[in-house]
């Protein structure tokens, strides 16, 4: 239907004008207002007729936003109870004017403006945004909602963290929130899926939700909408951890999705049917089971019970009663699809995240949808993607993000080309508003997520890859143990599993892979490197994230191994330097010391001379930023043993020196040493005036002797500096002449491997995802294993097959994946 045609509405009790609005319908959803049974029974038509009446004219369309944020005590880290978050409610309320939302005696939200602060099972602290026209006006509404809950949660010792899932607390350790319907889904989830608990206590969101012109326009939103929401997912990943350890996905909350309720959650196929309308997706929502029914204050346990029974008034639950419009409102509310209807759109598929990224979803959607031609090319470009299609993107971009395989690229690929056209509408819209996808064009280009920087940082700087009895002493639970193999292979610690060479573990870098079947494997470091680089064309078929990867793959190679999916764990050994040989003091020159005693006669001279007085005496023996590294503490503590300190009632020495004591004043006694002399490498005044030096760790040379040893360990330290300078120099140009090969040669052998996969191989990326599947990425065996495509191909040529790579494809697909079950059809086949 079109949303132009008028279909009688009944007169019924109960019944509101709420908009779109979220700050609105979440009123309602809260108990604001009391829900009153019906007097006379509703149609189908009137249901078709109530999302019909979200048809708004382009001018009247809004843009709402709606994002989560999880709580805890900055002390313990520990999630917030109700009693805190009621204190904070009560706060916000009483400092910034806002209005209570009450169920039960208990403040549960607040409103003010069109917009609402509500609370989600776990206490999940939800900013419902007022419906607003511009980009500018959502990120103004976002900053003044974060300055006011910082301000109060400053001072009460609390924090508030910006993510997809709990990366730390058990579902069992998480507080309840004291509302009633969340007490009836709570006992209902576990009957439909093994992960519904954890959406409702554990999991945080960003979504926005937008007006449709017609029920045409409607469904081509949502299908883009639904096609697409997989690029919100990968841009967004913010939630990789699970109880303190990794997951293996990048957006374990978008996982969580999938195994919540098949009633009522994934991507509805019939969305891209022909003849898809307002009357198909009532009937979608008609045969979702109901969670309950509100009722003067109260929720009825409806659970698994048919809203077409209530329009029948035959509920179970509530025998003869009618529905309401507002008991369908409510009930739409508890379908979760990756895009939602109802009386407009919500957009379902990003991770929580930093403020930074908050504004970027609805930039994304308002530049895709809210401009005819981005909306046309964004239809254009999912035209012909088929259902299995999208479902491997639904599944697969939870766990790979922007690095997912598709169409011979990659979802960065695809990502670039959506915010390009995004990019495209918001300039067409003319109010400046392009800077908001700034943050996810940079993810974009660098695909590197949210998720990635977090794994890095546990992998690196937090250093908590084996860290589960490190993460329990610091308050956490303590993480189940994974599960080890039975029997891992054994390879010796000193040999080469790709060259089977030997590794000299005392001299030699070697890289260290642990798998799930083979145990724990040596490599050689260079070795390494290189059979990741192999590996690169098949992991990456985008010739752009090859170049990338390979550049990560060099500089951070532990690292790469990580987000790549390949070994569970891997670590680099470096053997420890030995410490340099000492250089050997070269003789003393018979010239050299006939120069020493010249000048040490000369310095005698000039120290018998009057000098100025005490003061003058005691500048020269301090001159300013002199220094000798390592020889401080050695020479002071050797002063110091000569010097019982200076007795009491003592004069200060003269400054004045007896005839023929070298070293001076940092001009004589020279010798082979070149510019102003350190004290380490001068004679002692204190000696020269009394003959004895009360300076306590004094630094000066207190003999003649001790004045020639110092001088010849300079030189020869200096010359060793010198040394080791011009080897360090040609050492690194060495290197970089080194470098300069490599690269070339693993620029061209990326090329070539793609070349000949493209010419030898010719796989499509599904097919080869299937094989990775099957034989599992973690292993380092199965990467080697990829060469059994080919051989495939070879003997399906062999067998004289007209299209031996079609025939291969075609039996690896039914195969799922196993090359060896395919080897078997084709020899079956021939």
């Amino acid at each position: 239907m079109q949303c132009s045609v008028a279909r009688p509405t009944p007169v019924l009790a109960g019944v509101s004008a709420l908009g779109p609005g979220p700050a609105k319908r979440r009123a309602a959803r809260c108990g604001a207002a009391q829900a009153e049974a019906a007097t006379q029974r509703l149609t189908k038509d009137d249901l078709v007729s109530y999302l019909a009446s979200g048809c708004r004219p382009r001018e009247e369309w809004r843009i709402g936003t709606e994002h989560e944020k999880l709580g805890y005590n900055v002390a313990d880290t520990r999630r917030l109870t109700y009693e805190q978050t009621a204190a904070l409610l009560t706060r916000i309320q009483d400092r910034f004017g806002w209005q209570p939302i009450i169920e039960d005696g208990n403040i549960i939200g607040l409103t003010q403006d069109g917009q609402s602060v509500t609370l989600e099972p776990g206490g999940q602290f939800e900013l419902s945004g007022a419906t607003l026209d511009t980009l500018h006006k959502t990120c103004a509404e976002v900053n003044s909602h974060l300055y006011q809950v910082r301000s109060i949660s400053e001072e009460m010792g609390i924090a508030f963290l910006g993510v997809g899932f709990d990366p730390k607390w058990r579902y069992e350790d998480v507080p309840r929130m004291p509302k009633a319907r969340y007490a009836i889904m709570r006992d209902y989830m576990p009957t439909r899926g093994t992960l519904g608990r954890d959406m409702m206590f554990r999991s945080c969101t960003v979504q926005v939700n937008l007006d449709f012109e017609s029920e045409a326009d409607m469904v081509q939103k949502m299908r883009i909408g639904m096609a697409l929401q997989p690029v919100a997912t990968a841009l967004f990943a913010n939630s990789p951890f699970k109880e303190g350890k990794p997951t293996g996905y990048l957006s374990w909350r978008s996982h969580v999705w999938t195994d919540t309720d098949p009633d009522r959650c994934g991507t509805l196929p019939f969305v891209f049917e022909e003849g898809f309308g307002f009357e198909r997706y009532v009937d979608y929502v008609l045969d979702v089971p109901m969670y309950f029914v509100y009722r003067n204050g109260t929720y009825h346990n409806a659970a698994g019970q048919s809203f077409r029974d209530f329009l029948e008034g035959k509920l179970p639950a509530l025998p003869g009663e009618l529905p309401t419009l507002k008991d369908w409102e409510s009930h739409l509310t508890t379908v979760f699809p990756e895009v939602r209807l109802k009386r407009f759109l919500e957009m379902r598929g990003a991770d929580g995240g930093p403020w930074r990224l908050i504004c970027g979803l609805p930039a994304l959607w308002v530049g895709l949808l809210y401009d005819e031609q981005a909306q046309a090319e964004a239809l254009e470009l999912i035209s012909d993607w088929t259902h299995e299609e999208r479902e491997f993107l639904r599944d697969e971009v939870p766990r790979s993000g922007l690095r997912t395989p598709f169409r011979g690229g990659t979802m960065q690929d695809l990502a670039q080309r959506v915010l390009q056209i995004s990019r495209g509408g918001l300039e067409r819209r003319g109010k400046q508003e392009t800077k908001y996808l700034k943050e996810l064009e940079a993810i974009a280009e660098s695909g590197v997520t949210q998720a990635d920087h977090l794994l890095s940082l546990y992998y690196g700087e937090w250093n908590e890859s084996h860290a589960c009895q490190k993460h329990k002493a610091k308050g956490g639970p303590a993480a189940a143990p994974e599960a080890q193999p039975a029997a891992p292979l054994q390879h010796p610690e000193d040999q080469c599993v790709l060259c089977l060479g030997e590794i000299d573990l005392s001299t030699e870098e070697r890289f260290a892979a642990t798998c799930n079947l083979c145990g724990t494997a040596s490599m050689h470091y260079d070795c390494a490197v290189d059979h990741l680089q192999q590996c690169l064309p098949i992991m990456f078929s985008n010739s752009s994230a090859q170049k990338r990867y390979a550049v990560l793959m060099k500089q951070r190679p532990k690292y790469f191994m990580q987000v790549s999916s390949m070994p569970h764990d891997a670590e680099i050994y470096r053997p420890v330097k030995a410490p340099a040989a000492p250089v050997p003091q070269p003789a003393r020159p018979a010239k050299q010391q006939q120069q020493q005693q010249q000048a040490a006669a000369a310095a005698g001279k000039k120290a018998a001379a009057p000098t100025g007085g005490v003061g003058t005496a005691r500048k020269r023996r301090t001159p300013a930023g002199s220094s000798m590294r390592g020889t401080a503490e050695a020479f002071g503590a050797a002063a110091a043993s000569t010097s019982s300190g200076r007795p009491p009632g003592r004069p200060p020495p003269s400054a004045s020196s007896p005839a023929g004591i070298v070293g001076g004043g940092g001009g004589g006694g020279r010798g082979s040493f070149q510019g102003p002399r350190p004290p380490e490498l001068t004679m002692c005044r204190e000696v020269a005036a009394s003959g004895r030096c009360y300076i306590h760790n004094c630094r000066f040379a207190h003999s003649e002797a001790e004045l020639r040893q110092r001088e010849d360990d300079f030189a020869a330290e200096r010359a060793a500096r010198k040394q080791q300078r011009q080897e360090d120099e040609a050492a690194a140009q060495r290197a970089a002449a080194r470098r300069a090969l490599e690269e070339a040669e693993a620029a061209q052998a990326v090329l070539d491997a793609i070349e000949e996969r493209e010419m030898l191989l010719g796989v499509t990326q599904p097919t080869l995802a299937l094989v990775k599947g099957h034989k599992r990425a973690a292993c380092l065996h199965t990467l080697l294993a990829y060469g059994e495509i080919q051989d495939l191909l070879t003997f399906a040529a062999e067998l004289g097959l007209p299209s031996p790579l079609q025939a291969v494809e075609d039996q690896l697909v039914a195969a799922d994946g196993d090359w060896e079950a395919a080897r078997e059809a084709l020899q079956a086949r021939n």
